[in-house]
């Protein structure tokens, strides 16, 4: 990705690593999820908790979140057992957040030695958004590292 004008660097409509829209692991999570109500995603409830922390806890959002069917059709298979919630968004919208979190990853060290990431932001949301702006303003010629470290 080196040397790439910003907007390059996240091609639309196409994940690292994923077949494209049509391919095997959408495929697989249609037939799974046809016929059920759509669910609502893990931001949802997790407002609601942030909103009233005394009257909702977490661990209370956590087991609303997980008992939507599409929840419990996913934990039943051994496919999906390890899911996270994501797929409970739409398509278009869970492939939007995968490719601008896909670049700036959980940290960034910036050019200037500063180190941001998405445990001291407000948000992931808004930490995703300050690294893929810095990214996008970088001179073509930077080259950029991702490293992948688990202490």
């Amino acid at each position: 990705m080196a040397g790439l004008p910003g907007p390059a660097r996240r091609r639309p409509g196409r994940l690292p690593g994923r077949a494209g829209p049509a391919g095997p692991p959408g495929t697989a999570w249609t037939a799974l999820v046809d016929g059920l109500p759509p669910a609502r995603p893990w931001p949802d409830f997790r407002a609601r908790h942030d909103a009233d922390p005394a009257g909702y806890p977490v661990e209370r959002a956590r087991q609303d979140h997980r008992a939507q069917p599409r929840c419990l059709a996913a934990a039943g298979t051994e496919e999906f057992a390890h899911w996270d919630g994501g797929f409970a968004e739409p398509r278009d919208r869970y492939a939007a957040a995968a490719r601008e979190a896909a670049v700036p990853g959980h940290a960034l060290l910036r050019l200037d030695g500063t180190w941001t990431d998405a445990d001291a932001a407000p948000s992931r949301d808004a930490y995703l958004r300050a690294a893929n702006g810095y990214l996008d303003d970088l001179d073509g010629g930077t080259i950029l590292v991702a490293l992948d470290c688990h202490c």
